[in-house]
C-alpha cells in the first residue's frame, strides 16, 4: 500500500472524506481525479503525493454540477471529461475545475462511462432502458476532441447483441475498445475498421 485516501465506513464531503467514488483518472504530471459521484456529485483533485488540491461540482443539471459523476478521464492537455451519468451527459473541464463544454445524449437514457485514448479522441457508452428499468443494449460512442460525435454503433445500428450493459470502459494503445458487460458477467473487446 502506497497511498490511502479517505477513511473507511465514514462517508463525508471535505478534503479527506468521500461518498462512494466511482472512478480515478491520473494527469500526465502524476495529479489525480476522483469522481466522488454516488453520495456527493463532485470532482476532487489531488496532487500525485495525494494532497488535496481542489474540487468542483454540486448536484444539479446546470453547467459544472452533476447528477452521479460516473467516470472520469484525462487527455493529453491535461482537460478533464466526465460521464454526468443520470444528466446523460459529457462535461468537459479544465485542469483546475472551470467548464469548457458538454454534449448530451439523445439517444440513450444513461452515459455511464468513457475514456480517452492517445489521439485525445473520447469514447463513451450509453444504455437504453424500457420503462420497467430492464436494459434494451447499448452504443459505444466516438467523439473528437471537440465532443463532436463521429461515430455511434452498437443498440442503434444492432451491430452489438442488445441483452447487454456496458458499465465501464477502456481502450489500449492501438485503440481497441474494451467494455464491462454487467448483465453477461462479460468482457468485450472491439477492433476499429475502416468502412470503404
Amino acid at each position: 500500500m502506497l497511498l490511502k485516501l479517505g477513511i473507511a465506513k465514514t462517508p463525508g464531503s471535505d478534503s479527506t472524506h468521500f461518498n462512494l467514488p466511482t472512478d480515478v483518472a491520473i494527469a500526465n504530471d502524476g495529479s489525480f481525479y476522483v469522481s466522488d459521484g454516488y453520495g456527493n456529485s463532485r470532482i476532487v483533485k489531488f496532487s500525485k503525493d495525494g494532497k488535496y488540491i481542489l474540487s468542483w461540482g454540486r448536484k444539479g443539471t446546470l453547467s459544472g454540477e452533476f447528477n452521479v459523476p460516473h467516470s472520469i478521464d484525462v487527455d493529453s492537455y491535461g482537460n478533464v471529461y466526465v460521464a454526468d451519468r443520470e444528466n446523460n451527459r459529457i462535461q468537459e473541464f479544465d485542469s483546475n475545475g472551470n467548464f469548457l463544454k458538454e454534449w448530451k445524449n439523445t439517444e440513450g437514457t444513461q452515459l455511464f462511462s468513457l475514456a480517452v485514448d492517445k489521439m485525445n479522441n473520447v469514447v463513451a457508452t450509453d444504455n437504453l432502458y424500457t420503462n420497467d428499468s430492464s436494459p434494451m443494449g447499448d452504443d459505444i460512442l466516438e467523439f473528437d476532441s471537440t465532443l463532436k460525435l463521429l461515430k455511434r454503433f452498437g443498440r442503434t445500428d444492432k451491430s452489438i447483441d442488445s441483452n447487454s450493459l456496458y458499465h465501464d470502459i477502456a481502450i489500449d494503445y492501438k485503440g481497441n475498445i474494451y467494455v464491462a458487460d454487467d448483465v453477461n458477467n462479460r468482457i468485450q473487446k472491439f477492433r476499429k475498421v475502416s468502412v470503404k
